[in-house]
């Protein structure tokens, strides 16, 4: 610590000693003026004030054997800091690193120099796998007030899923759907999982669990009645899963079902075909390089055409057919696009 005549600088390390459930005494820096009544020769009073602050977080169960924590911000955050201009004035570093070996579930608690901290970033490096979590918001740190994060969420769990359309032989009669939970080697920290998928705002599957075995779930279009097959277009995943210490994580995920496809026998007519059925009335009204009258059926299930009529809200409509954007009310055209 050296004393100036416009204030005092201190010095707040980048490599910090670690203490149990508190900071290090040593980074503790405190700065002490004293009042004079005059007239008086001995001191009146003596004030001692903080110059740091420090920031705080717990590290869950499930980062287990911690080794080393480093914090990282978007400006200094420890270096030569002046109580004159409340800022590091030479030195400075943006991250702060602990050491040893601090198993599993810990409090750990950082000296840092006051002001505004940004694009805070948390990295662990533990027995099973280096960890890292960014705080998207930024906080104002105090001298002698410590900001406390609580306990914070390594895994962010982001769901993904693959939509496939199901045939049998030619004929569709549905949609399977796989969903990534995100979860590969942290299954046994979640439970009471649960989500629900979601077309604007109709829920067309929905999933619940008290634990699981893998972390991808297969929701097949056998066990969902209501919605067995999923129009082409983009769809949520809304739910959330319960943490060890019993607090609840929010788990969230987008997807695209694709356009189903067709085998269809499409039937055409030549002016050499006319002549062959010897109409050849028909076969002089053709043009030599044309076809003419193709068709053909597109194979879909009678249970999705009958029971499951899909609204463009994507909801049941008793007197239109849609498949896909193709809207009729006639059951032999629904999907259709030639």
């Amino acid at each position: 610590m050296s004393v100036k005549a416009e204030g005092v600088t201190v010095k707040i390390p980048a490599d910090q000693t670690p203490a149990e459930g508190t900071f290090a005494e040593e980074h503790n820096i405190t700065v002490a003026q004293g009042t004079k009544t005059p007239g008086v020769p001995s001191v009146g009073t003596i004030t001692f004030n903080n110059v740091c602050s420090y920031v705080k977080f717990t590290v869950p169960a499930y980062v287990s054997d911690v080794n080393k924590v480093t914090i990282t911000s978007g400006n200094a955050i420890a270096g030569d800091f002046s109580t004159a201009s409340s800022s590091i004035v030479s030195n400075g570093t943006n991250s702060i690193s602990m050491s040893g070996s601090f198993g599993a579930g810990k409090t750990f608690i950082f000296v840092i120099a006051p002001g505004t901290v940004s694009n805070f970033r948390i990295d662990i490096t533990a027995a099973n796998g280096n960890w890292t979590r960014t705080v998207s918001n930024g906080f104002e740190a105090k001298a002698g007030v410590p900001t406390n994060l609580k306990t914070i969420d390594f895994k962010q769990v982001a769901l993904t899923a693959t939509a496939s359309h199901v045939y049998e032989g030619e004929t569709l009669v549905g949609t399977d759907l796989s969903v990534n939970l995100g979860l590969d080697g942290f299954l046994k920290y979640a439970s009471d999982i649960k989500f629900d998928v979601k077309k604007g705002g109709t829920t067309v599957r929905s999933y619940s669990s008290a634990s699981v075995a893998s972390s991808t779930v297969s929701l097949a279009s056998t066990a969902y009645a209501d919605y067995p097959y999923l129009p082409q277009g983009d769809y949520t995943i809304e739910g959330s899963y319960a943490r060890p210490d019993g607090s609840t994580q929010a788990i969230s995920g987008t997807f695209t079902v694709p356009e189903p496809k067709f085998t269809v026998n499409a039937n055409g007519m030549t002016s050499y075909s006319y002549y062959s059925e010897k109409n050849i009335t028909q076969a002089n009204k053709c043009q030599a390089e044309t076809i003419y009258g193709i068709g053909g059926t597109a194979t879909i299930s009678p249970t999705l055409l009958k029971k499951y009529r899909y609204s463009a809200s994507y909801t049941l409509d008793e007197t239109t057919y849609t498949l896909d954007g193709i809207k009729t009310t006639d059951e032999n055209k629904v999907g259709q696009k030639w």
